[in-house]
């Protein structure tokens, strides 16, 4: 899964980094006007899995 964001966005950086994931990529002049950071995080990681499995018994589905 990627994101992108401002790079003057350092909230929502700090969160993204938080939630484990990486920046993998500076985009030039993404935005109109300043670049933008690219951000990865790897879908295949175990506890990620955990974290759903146990999210779909507490919902039900």
């Amino acid at each position: 899964m990627s994101l992108d964001v401002r790079r003057s966005n350092l909230e929502a950086q700090a969160l993204y980094r938080r939630a484990g994931f990486k920046e993998v990529a500076v985009k030039n002049a993404y935005y109109k006007d300043e670049d933008g950071l690219e951000y990865s995080y790897n879908l295949v990681n175990r506890n990620l899995k955990k974290r759903v499995e146990k999210g779909w018994k507490k919902i039900r589905i």
